[in-house]
């Protein structure tokens, strides 16, 4: 079996009261200067912020990132940093570092989550309670173990590392010590605790060039419960992403034994035309005839009803000699399995994935809301006609989403967040044709069945 692996200019202090939490110590490279220029940064005080230590490299890319605690001292090449601080990669261990009695010890330890930065409360993501994540370079934290995967759905993000996570900008991004940042904190936002996840003025992979900056920062609604805001303050010289249009097909709930037809959980950006692509199977289908015929024969693929989400797919450029499902997904002796369409045409852009993902390690089941489905990153840029820091949800703030979580469901209905309802005329006039508050609910959960999180509960971490 194979291994079973998501506008109204307004001040920074009118939308939410930060204040600061303990003190922590900063590492000892000191960070860059960065001051942010739009309205949505959460600021923290910086001798509460906990930054990534480059210990004298010039760049980090594809990097996991891992969290160093208070009292434990390292020392790499010519730099010694005494934590909290946060390293990239895994190359500190027992050799290199020391507790508060001298005595050896590896700070970074994956299997007792000693590496992963705490948030200083308990969230119920997707059933499972956590209270600490590893963060990327790539624009994203991982809950179940870290990984440093890029440019992908949040369907494949989820599992290929066989992790849930969140994504503020899920993209090919790397760390450079001239310029960049990277920083987390436990604060409060609107007196309620919370934690900062910061990227600052990362480059675009791999040209050292770019600014693109972003946050997600999570805010404890008490009971696990939580809203997230992602925060995006410049998106500039992006040149990287998935390959779009893509599509998504639950191999139990969206086939038909004996036709082509398939029931995709989105074909937004889907082309109507018959149009070559490439697949991914993520899990162990069942129907292994199927997917060999898709490989030896295109496959080609179309969207046939948008309102139904149907795509059928072919074995020719002329999509007449149909490919057709054997068999459903037997998930009993197989697990879960999804197949997922790439468009391979000249019509080809590129997305990013922006909201988060699960991955239950038992059934392999992935759940999904992503918030900038198949979007053109070349849309998305600083100064484009709707660039991503102008863009907003639930909120009148530019450069700024909110969804959360309640009960291990997601939650993106502005009442069921605590939020009101947002700012009416001025939340229309930021341009989203794609994102308008809550009533994207039903387009915004990819995967558990017409937008139906699964209902399970794992083990506390």
């Amino acid at each position: 079996m194979l291994a079973v692996r998501i506008l109204a200019t307004v001040a920074i202090a009118a939308i939410a009261a930060i204040a600061p939490a303990a003190a922590a110590s900063a590492a000892n490279t000191p960070p860059n200067p960065y001051i942010p220029v739009g309205v949505s940064w959460v600021n923290v005080p910086a001798g509460d912020r906990v930054y990534l230590e480059n210990f004298g490299d010039s760049d980090f890319d594809d990097e996991e990132i891992f969290y160093v605690a208070a009292g434990i001292e390292c020392t790499s090449g010519a730099v010694t940093a005494t934590g909290p601080f946060l390293t990239a990669g895994d190359g500190l261990d027992a050799s290199d570092c020391v507790d508060a009695t001298s005595t050896p010890v590896d700070p970074i330890d994956t299997p007792t989550r000693l590496g992963s930065s705490p948030f200083g409360f308990p969230i119920n993501f997707f059933g499972t309670t956590y209270s600490s994540a590893w963060p990327n370079t790539n624009g994203g934290i991982y809950f179940d173990s870290p990984d440093d995967e890029y440019d992908e759905t949040l369907a494949y993000l989820a599992d290929t590392s066989q992790s849930s996570g969140m994504f503020p900008l899920g993209g090919d991004l790397e760390y450079t010590s001239t310029d960049s940042n990277f920083w987390t904190a436990q604060t409060t936002v609107d007196g309620a605790p919370a934690v900062v996840f910061t990227w600052e003025d990362f480059n675009t992979c791999c040209s050292n060039t770019g600014d693109i900056s972003f946050q997600i920062v999570l805010i404890n609604a008490g009971g696990g419960n939580f809203n997230a805001w992602f925060n995006y303050d410049s998106f500039s010289g992006f040149n990287n992403g998935y390959d779009a249009s893509t599509a998504l097909i639950n191999l139990r709930t969206g086939v038909t034994p004996g036709s082509n037809v398939l029931v995709a959980q989105r074909v937004d950006g889907v082309p109507s035309a018959c149009t070559e692509g490439d697949f991914d199977e993520f899990g162990s289908p069942t129907d292994a005839a199927f997917v060999s015929a898709l490989s030896s024969g295109g496959p080609y693929f179309k969207v046939d009803d948008a309102a139904a989400r149907t795509i059928s797919v072919w074995a020719n450029s002329l999509c007449t000699l149909p490919v057709n499902v054997n068999v459903v997904q037997d998930e009993a002796a197989d697990l879960a399995a999804y197949l997922q369409l790439e468009d391979d045409d000249f019509t080809e852009y590129e997305a990013v994935a922006v909201g988060w993902s699960t991955y239950n390690l038992f059934t392999a089941e992935i759940d999904a809301a992503e918030l900038l489905f198949n979007v053109n990153v070349n849309d998305l840029a600083n100064g484009a006609t709707n660039p991503l820091i102008q863009r907003s949800l639930n909120t009148t703030v530019p450069g700024r989403f909110i969804i959360g979580q309640r009960g291990g469901v997601t939650v993106t209905d502005p009442a069921a967040l605590g939020l009101g309802t947002p700012g009416g005329p001025t939340l229309a006039a930021t341009g989203l044709s794609d994102l308008s508050g809550g009533a994207i609910l039903a387009g915004v959960l990819l995967l558990g069945g017409l937008g139906v999180a699964f209902a399970r509960r794992r083990s506390t971490v």
